[in-house]
């Protein structure tokens, strides 16, 4: 399943509630003489999930000579009562919505899951108490949409990273690593400014908890939303089963036609010697050549065969 790990969205309000004003404290001009204010709260949703709710409206307190200056005292007053009287008013909200129904959990959420969730916190105690929300969730604008897929990988987590690290770098675009002290890779990342960004990592190394997987996230910007979702209605299952597949297309060829070099990645040295040397032995049998193998070799690779749960060495062919 691909799920949804995080979202953005954009959504009309008629105002803000009485009772929530005095919670938006955190207020600041984000750039010097655009005589704009943005003003932000956090939600409660439970324990784990917190949604942040942000706002911007007019306003003609000057910021004294810089950017992202916070208000006080009158300033604040004034922007309070400029900002959210303002008509037309939008708020934006960010939100993790696999936390609503799993606090405390790892897992991603499907769209349904999403839907049903973030029409759950519409209403009071959560975004109602604050903001009064004009518009049906389908026609919020998206802003940010995050997809994920879970993969077990036991025994194969460093094997997989290793792939996705050629398969995610292209003429355009260079790829990041991260590795832990040992050198062990962690993070195999690709962030563009404008295309979709793609990550791949070890969730149970980030999450510390869980079986051992990896996580294929990818972070779909405004931009892109713009031209495929530009709404949460636009949003399917089958169109972002789609998206997911297109934009790691590459990834998931180099993991289905490598399942040798998945298998040669876990394999030591002389192990990978050994295999070499029994392919090597059995194409010339079949060929003809009769030499016998000393006791030694016979040995080494009869243990190399059995140590791999391998019939025999024609089944390396």
């Amino acid at each position: 399943m691909v799920g949804i790990d995080y979202i953005t969205c954009r959504f009309k309000i008629s105002g803000i509630t009485e009772g929530g004003r005095e919670d938006w404290q955190n207020i600041t001009v984000p750039q010097h003489g655009l005589g704009r204010v943005r003003a932000s709260v956090k939600v409660p949703i439970n324990g784990a999930c917190v949604a942040s709710l942000r706002k911007e409206g007019l306003t003609s307190v000057l910021t004294g000579g810089h950017s992202d200056h916070a208000l006080s005292g009158w300033e604040k007053a004034d922007a309070l009562t400029r900002t959210f009287d303002f008509n037309q008013s939008w708020a934006l909200m960010q939100i993790n919505p696999s936390r609503i129904d799993d606090p405390i959990g790892t897992s991603v959420a499907s769209l349904d899951e999403v839907s049903s969730g973030l029409e759950y916190i519409q209403d009071p105690p959560y975004l109602g108490d604050w903001v009064e929300i004009e518009e049906h969730l389908n026609y919020w604008d998206l802003y940010r949409l995050d997809l994920t897929v879970d993969v077990e990988t036991p025994g194969l987590t460093q094997q997989v990273l290793a792939i996705c690290e050629p398969a995610l770098l292209t003429p355009k675009q260079k790829v990041v690593t991260y590795r832990n002290y040992q050198g062990d890779l962690e993070t195999v990342e690709m962030k563009p400014t404008t295309l979709p960004r793609l990550k791949v990592y070890d969730k149970r190394k980030e999450s510390k908890t869980g079986p051992e997987r990896v996580r294929f996230e990818m972070e779909l910007p405004r931009k892109t939303l713009n031209k495929r979702f530009p709404t949460f209605g636009d949003l399917t299952e089958d169109g972002i089963r789609e998206c997911f597949h297109e934009h790691f297309a590459q990834v998931i060829a180099a993991l289905s036609n490598t399942e040798n070099s998945i298998y040669d990645l876990q394999l030591s040295s002389a192990d990978q010697k050994t295999r070499r040397e029994i392919i090597g032995y059995e194409y010339m049998k079949e060929r003809g050549y009769t030499e016998p193998l000393s006791t030694t070799i016979q040995k080494r690779f009869l243990k190399f065969l059995k140590d791999h749960s391998i019939n025999s060495g024609k089944d390396l062919l």
